[in-house]
């Protein structure tokens, strides 16, 4: 039978392996360990300056290129498209960049299940500021993690679990991303948080009270 030279030679044939019993081998290491996939940023707004996506867009190629930081992001929203991809393009980011168009409610709450990280980069000009942003309250709701430009009223609905970057710094936004992804823990923490205070603070009959108290 083969069975006895196998049992005699085994730490010569299989050097990684452990007998179990004649017929049953424990292969030690011989199925490679899972590779992660990278953690999804999802962005979702108007894809205009104001919303600040060219400076994501920057963002996600430093995490690429300078932090070596894997990152998939997913982009949503109304508006023309062209400009922004042609800079993913330019930045090599087509491999890590999708854009999604114009998604109805259901399937951009989808997203939102499906995302690690919820980023909303709007910026301050002359005639406009971010004021109450309601997919950022809605990606709360879904217990993401926010990073935020500190612009507007974001600091006001995020209250102090969001991560902020310095406005229209690309360098800050991609550092405030790659807090979370580094620390996985703290990002779900913070994820947890914001949902309560989504649900207690931006629930639609608690503003309708708030909003009697105000008048009366």
């Amino acid at each position: 039978m083969l069975l006895l030279p196998v049992v005699r030679f085994w730490p010569a044939l299989f050097p990684r392996a452990t007998l179990l019993d004649p017929v049953v081998l424990l292969m030690s290491a011989a199925v490679p360990h899972a590779v992660l996939p990278p953690p999804v940023v999802l962005f979702v707004g108007r894809l205009q300056w104001t919303k600040g996506l060219h400076l994501l867009l920057v963002a996600v190629s430093i995490l690429k290129e300078r932090l070596n930081i894997p990152v998939r992001l997913r982009i949503t929203g109304a508006g023309d498209a062209s400009a922004f991809q042609s800079l993913a393009k330019n930045m090599r980011l087509n491999d890590c960049v999708e854009f999604l168009g114009s998604l109805k409610n259901a399937a951009v709450r989808q997203q939102m299940q499906n995302a690690d990280l919820f980023c909303f980069p709007s910026l301050l000009s002359p005639n406009w500021t971010e004021q109450f942003g309601f997919a950022l309250v809605e990606a709360m709701a879904h217990g993401l993690p926010v990073v935020a430009f500190d612009s507007g009223a974001i600091r006001e609905i995020c209250g102090q679990d969001g991560v902020y970057a310095s406005a229209g710094n690309a360098f800050s936004l991609a550092e405030g991303l790659a807090t979370l992804i580094r620390n996985e823990s703290d990002a779900l923490s913070r994820g947890q948080r914001l949902q309560r205070r989504a649900l207690t603070e931006f629930d639609a009959e608690e503003q309708g009270r708030k909003m009697l108290e105000a008048i009366l």
